[in-house]
């Protein structure tokens, strides 16, 4: 269900409610996969086969994210802070996530 949220599109003639409707859902869909993998600490294998099939749509809704140039701070903040987590506490993970970006050791 995080990942359907996740594919929603700002339509190009969207008003100003609609516009700060997605960008508040793109937030709380960053904060939960967040949530989600900060909950599964202590378990990085588990943590790496559930990521696996996840990966790339993480990735693309990170992309699609990054390239909304009215994206508020606080969206930002949130992939940001999605990124830091997987990066950081998680660096056994990178497997899953080399095929859709260069992972840095």
């Amino acid at each position: 269900m995080l990942m359907q949220a996740a594919q929603s599109e700002i339509p190009d003639d969207a008003d100003h409610d609609v516009i700060d409707n997605i960008h508040k859902l793109r937030e709380s869909v960053l904060e939960a996969i967040t949530g989600v993998i900060q909950g599964m600490k202590g378990h990085g294998p588990r943590l790496q086969q559930g990521l696996q099939q996840y990966a790339q749509p993480i990735m693309a809704f990170l992309q699609m994210v990054n390239n909304d140039e009215k994206c508020p701070i606080k969206v930002m903040e949130a992939a940001t802070g999605l990124l830091g987590c997987v990066s950081c506490r998680y660096c056994r993970i990178s497997s899953a996530l080399q095929y859709t970006c260069t992972v840095y050791p």
